[in-house]
């Protein structure tokens, strides 16, 4: 199930109910609905935080969120997720007044944020996904 919160940032930050995803009450909505299907087993979410961030403080102030958001879901439907899809949203640098985001920062945020998650949030795995765009500009430039 796709999350949108409703608090992206960058370029497309829509919140709500959008092509981009439900909100979480609807989340729950639908994962209390489907516990007593046999033929139907959701196994996690993914989140919908924006796009074009350059901010890596943003980034992982969106990954934040997106846990919280599992974190109850999880509580609430006494269910697990075997994954959680971040979303990605990391941005390019298009115009001169752009400036690119940090991997080194973003990387050391990571890295810290993923150890405090371990310590409390030990129920699934994270991915990080849709870089994309990022990426291949970054091999674009090559």
């Amino acid at each position: 199930l796709r999350i949108n919160p409703g608090q992206g940032k960058g370029m497309l930050a829509m919140g709500g109910e959008t092509q981009f995803g439900m909100d979480p009450d609807t989340v729950l909505s639908i994962l209390l609905d489907v516990n007593h299907l046999s033929n139907i087993k959701i196994i996690g979410i993914h989140g919908y935080l924006g796009t074009q961030v350059l901010d890596w403080e943003i980034i992982i102030r969106h990954s934040r969120q997106l846990l919280d958001i599992a974190d109850q879901l999880q509580k609430d439907t006494g269910e697990f997720f075997s994954f959680i899809d971040l979303g990605g949203g990391f941005g390019i640098p298009y115009h001169e007044s752009d400036l690119p985001l940090s991997l080194k920062e973003l990387n050391v945020g990571l890295f810290d944020w993923q150890t405090d998650m371990l310590r409390n949030i030990h129920l699934f795995k994270i991915l990080l996904s849709n870089p994309d765009d990022f990426l291949s500009a970054r091999l674009e430039c090559l």
